[in-house]
């Protein structure tokens, strides 16, 4: 395996590199997330975010309910869970498909009986820091794999800051629309390609936009950018959120 020795766009350390970071988690896009330039993340930043930031980011809406709904396995191969009143829900490999563990024997036999036909999962972003930071650094790496040097400029300073060690007090924003509705509808559609990277420039500021089935974000990777104020006319389904360290 060749060895990268750019450096950390994060942390700044020097020297080879055998993390692999993929830009969108395994647990998230499956075994085909792109994967970013090797080297532009270190093994100690790698290690870092895959468990203090991507974990809690992945355990809370939306992508819970997509990782369900899909059934994209853990990076080690295991099937989602989700506590709901009814008991965990669990992944069963096939999209769209999933088998409830009742947590009462009352549960199980209202279940058996058929006298239940709705699963309610929790819409609320219980981690928004999580997430936020977990958007920024898909944004960060997509750019870092195709335009480095953009990457590691003053430009984007205090998204990397955020993004790796936020202090207490900082705030950044991210754009959430999802609809449980379209994700499931379109996960029975394994064909088609679900995960998509953006970076595009909004009002002269570079913003990340990740798309997956019945899921859009939007994060700007500048710290300048506020959201839209009629945000609630032109999209009433997306919201803003404000994540805090």
């Amino acid at each position: 395996m060749k060895i990268n020795e750019v450096c950390c766009i994060f942390c700044g350390s020097k020297g080879p590199s055998s993390a692999i970071s993929h830009i969108v988690p395994e647990s998230l896009g499956g075994p085909h997330s792109p994967i970013a330039t090797q080297g532009i993340t270190c093994n100690k930043c790698n290690q870092y975010f895959g468990q203090k930031v991507e974990q809690p980011a992945l355990r809370s809406f939306p992508y819970s309910a997509y990782r369900l709904f899909s059934s994209v396995p853990s990076k080690k191969g295991r099937p989602f869970e989700m506590p709901v009143w009814q008991g965990t829900v669990q992944g069963t490999g096939m999209p769209g498909q999933f088998f409830i563990r009742p947590a009462t024997d009352a549960i199980r036999e209202t279940l058996q009986k058929n006298k239940t036909g709705q699963l309610r999962i929790l819409a609320e972003v219980s981690e928004p820091l999580a997430v936020c930071r977990m958007l920024i650094k898909i944004g960060l790496e997509q750019i870092a794999s195709n335009a480095y040097e953009m990457a590691v400029s003053d430009r984007l300073h205090a998204a990397r800051e955020f993004c790796r060690r936020p202090k207490h007090g900082d705030r950044w924003w991210f754009l959430l629309f999802a609809d449980p509705i379209i994700m499931q509808s379109r996960l029975s559609k394994p064909e088609e390609d679900f995960c998509q990277i953006e970076v595009t420039e909004q009002q002269g500021q570079l913003c990340a936009i990740l798309r997956l089935a019945g899921i859009l974000t939007i994060v700007p990777l500048e710290s300048n950018l506020l959201p839209p104020s009629d945000l609630g006319e032109k999209l009433p389904k997306c919201r803003a959120i404000w994540a805090a360290s």
